[in-house]
């Protein structure tokens, strides 16, 4: 992995715990439930990756090219109105729960 330190912000620098740990970025800048892939190059350089991970029973859609395309499509159509109202299946539901689902 070649790093372009051109490209890069200084963030400072961090000191480790007797555990390994640090802070690397402001308290501030703290976003719950962002996750990273993390990646150390040859020389030692770390880098952290924003990432989104999907889980297994989905992944699917994102191997298949025409199935992404059908669902990208059908949401573009739904941007721009073009829906189809059907008929209700409320006769066919369960009582909701408390939390509203049935």
């Amino acid at each position: 992995m070649a790093i372009d330190f051109g490209t890069l912000t200084d963030m400072g620098s961090v000191e480790l715990d007797s555990r390994g740990r640090g802070s690397i970025v402001k308290p501030s800048e703290i976003k719950p439930g962002v996750r990273y892939r993390k990646y150390q190059a040859e020389d030692g350089v770390i880098v952290l990756r924003p990432v989104v991970e999907i889980p297994a029973n989905e992944a699917w859609v994102f191997q298949n090219p025409e199935r992404l395309a059908a669902i990208d499509r059908g949401m573009a159509q739904s941007r721009a109105g073009k829906v189809v109202r059907g008929r209700s299946f409320a006769e066919h539901a369960e009582e909701p729960t408390p939390e509203g689902r049935p």
